[in-house]
């Protein structure tokens, strides 16, 4: 099912178009009440000059998040290793693989060190982080439900957006729709800190 005036003209655009619309609206990039489809290309635009790292970073951590709330309350492991193995093309280089898993492991230990999750121990030999589990502020940033005053469709959980976007499964799209994602669900945790 496409979206009217959709651009992209894939199968499911109207959810990929939502979540890209919704959360490019949440991002300031948009002020109109109504918005059609054909604007995600400009928010595309927005997001083509982010680095690689951060793109690998946004895909890993929705990933993180996904699992800890599935889990949630309960503490599991988390192999950095897999989670890049699985948003990797199959033809990646082996200097890409290796970077993959760095950043990988580095965005596990930056949620970490931000509060939004807790792990007991972590094996550098065998690259698994043990007990991992979601923190209060983590569990509370993913059942949050951001608003915005163009928004003018119902508003979702951030951990809605989060399984919309990794239910498309499209990680090589030109656009960034785990960015789009990881920026509101960032700025939901800025403000809650305000608070």
């Amino acid at each position: 099912m496409q979206a009217p005036g959709c651009l992209k003209k894939q199968e499911n655009c109207s959810d990929i178009c939502s979540i890209k619309i919704t959360t490019a609206k949440a991002a300031g990039l948009f002020q109109e009440a109504a918005v059609e489809c054909k604007f995600v290309s400009e928010a595309s635009e927005v997001m083509a000059d982010v680095p690689y790292n951060m793109k690998i970073f946004n895909r890993v951590a929705l990933r993180i998040f996904s699992r800890l709330y599935e889990a949630f309350p309960m503490p599991i492991e988390i192999i950095p290793r897999s989670m890049s193995a699985e948003i990797l093309a199959a033809d990646a280089s082996t200097d890409e693989s290796l970077n993959s898993i760095s950043i990988a492991d580095n965005t596990l230990r930056w949620l970490e060190s931000e509060g939004f999750l807790r792990h007991s121990s972590s094996s550098f030999e065998s690259g698994i982080f043990y007990q991992v589990q979601l923190t209060l502020k983590g569990l509370t940033v993913l059942n949050s439900v951001p608003f915005t005053s163009t928004q003018v469709d119902v508003p979702e959980s951030m951990m809605t957006k989060i399984r919309k976007v990794l239910s498309v499964g499209n990680d090589e799209a030109e656009d960034d729709p785990a960015g789009f994602v990881m920026e509101e669900l960032l700025a939901v945790a800025q403000n809650k800190e305000r608070r």
